[in-house]
């Protein structure tokens, strides 16, 4: 057995009480005037935290209209501020930034039968 099973229980635990925490801010949408700033889905926002991403500026192009913009580190966003304020969209996903109801569904196909 392991000699610091206490502490790997203990660190556990930790995570886990952390993720009931981002739900519950995901929920309960604690930070929304943040969040809207950050242009962010709330997904993204409370559960996008903690991706690894370089300390450089770095260029990237936005997918919707091509515009090559630089962003703040290496964990570059989906589209540019004004794409994404344009469409109310979330600038890390591109998903709707503000969603009319909790529940999900599968998005249409475009694809004729």
């Amino acid at each position: 057995m392991f000699k610091d099973v206490e502490t790997r229980t203990f660190y556990s635990k930790r995570r886990a009480d952390r993720l009931r925490k981002q739900l519950a801010n995901l929920d309960s949408d604690a930070f929304a005037e943040h969040r809207r700033d950050e242009r962010l889905c709330k997904a993204c926002f409370y559960l996008g935290r903690g991706a690894v991403a370089g300390q450089a500026f770095t260029e990237y192009t936005c997918s919707s209209c091509g515009q090559r913009t630089m962003w703040r580190n290496t964990n570059t966003p989906e589209l540019c501020r004004k794409c994404a304020d344009h469409d109310g969209l979330c600038i890390r996903c591109a998903g709707e930034r503000e969603w009319d109801s909790e529940e999900t569904k599968e998005p249409c196909s475009s694809s004729s039968s």
